[in-house]
């Protein structure tokens, strides 16, 4: 310390001190926005996670709103039934089918079955989607004509994660019925 200034600051002092000033200045940004991207992210992918069970629930609704066994169209890829769905007082057909590549879009078509209007849309994106058919105790791709499909189930690779979503049909086979009217 100069002894002509007892009470004054060097010029070193005062930049070292602004030099620590502005270093923490920056680690408080960057500190804020890594934790502001984070934040997007997670609202991101929470809003992903919130359509995808929408839309697994409504499935499960239409699915199990199935009419009947003669008007069901399955396919790997492509699934078509006519079914009653919440809202409406008549049944509509719908189809669900996957189209696309390297990334997989399943696409919703609904057909009014009184005025044949119709309307698509797409549903979910994903790495992949199929759907798989209950036959007595299995799963499979394919169904097979000559036994009763119990229950249909869509697996989606989402978002890196594997999803695997049965419902089991609650339609009253035609054959058993027949069987009690003539008991």
């Amino acid at each position: 310390m100069n002894k002509f200034n007892k009470f004054g600051f060097t010029l070193i002092e005062i930049l070292i001190s602004l030099s620590l000033i502005l270093l923490s200045f920056l680690i408080i940004y960057r500190i804020v926005f890594t934790f502001q991207k984070n934040l997007k992210d997670l609202e991101k992918e929470i809003k992903n996670k919130e359509i995808l069970f929408n839309f697994l629930y409504s499935f499960k609704s239409e699915i199990n709103g199935i009419v009947d066994f003669k008007n069901l169209k399955l396919d790997k890829k492509e699934i078509g039934f006519v079914a009653y769905i919440q809202d409406l007082d008549f049944p509509v057909e719908i189809t669900y089918t996957v189209k696309g590549n390297a990334e997989e879009t399943l696409i919703r078509t609904q057909k009014n079955i009184f005025s044949g209007y119709t309307y698509s849309f797409p549903v979910l994106t994903c790495q992949s989607i199929n759907f798989l058919f209950l036959k007595e105790e299995n799963w499979d791709y394919i169904p097979e004509t000559d036994k009763t499909i119990k229950g249909i189930a869509i697996e989606l690779n989402y978002s890196g994660e594997k999803i695997f979503y049965p419902v089991l049909l609650n339609i009253i086979e035609e054959k058993k019925e027949k069987n009690e009217k003539k008991e």
